[in-house]
């Protein structure tokens, strides 16, 4: 079902709540297919991290709908620990990006390892906790949650 992984890794963390980095000057649209520049000042208040902490974008991918849209995978950026990733559907890049979507909230704890488009949507892998009991630092579920698309959003399959 998955179509590929795109270069999403290796993104750089952004302590100061910049964020992490593409090509084109702020508000600019990538080249067709390339995911956004989504600076983590904008992810910062959806991700819940206190106000020291800066965001880390882990992965990005483009997404067309109807409308060109990135697909972000991002956790407050402590130095310990094991925080929650959250993904985010995201319209525009640089200082014009937004977050449109909410696909996995940080209050659902998964630790997501992949973000892969599928040939309708998206597919993500993640780590997370199957009692409330399980240390935080050792996930011991994985889980596989899709997406597809449905006009401009991505609706969950069950």
């Amino acid at each position: 079902m998955a179509a590929g992984i795109g270069a999403l890794s290796g993104c750089a963390s952004a302590p100061s709540g910049t964020g992490s980095g593409g090509s084109g000057g702020p508000g600019t649209l990538p080249p067709s297919g390339s995911p956004a520049l989504v600076p983590g000042a904008v992810l910062h208040a959806w991700l819940g991290c206190p106000a020291t902490i800066g965001v880390l974008v882990l992965q990005r991918l483009a997404v067309q709908l109807e409308h060109p849209y990135t697909v972000v995978v991002a956790r407050c950026d402590s130095g310990a620990g094991s925080p929650p990733s959250a993904v985010f559907v995201v319209a525009g890049g640089g200082s014009a990006a937004r977050v449109v979507q909410t696909l996995v909230p940080s209050s659902q704890e998964l630790q997501v390892s992949a973000l892969i488009s599928t040939t309708d949507g998206i597919e993500i892998s993640a780590a997370g906790y199957s009692r409330s009991d399980v240390p935080r630092c050792c996930p011991d579920r994985t889980v596989t949650l899709a997406w597809r698309k449905a006009g401009d959003t991505l609706v969950a399959l069950p």
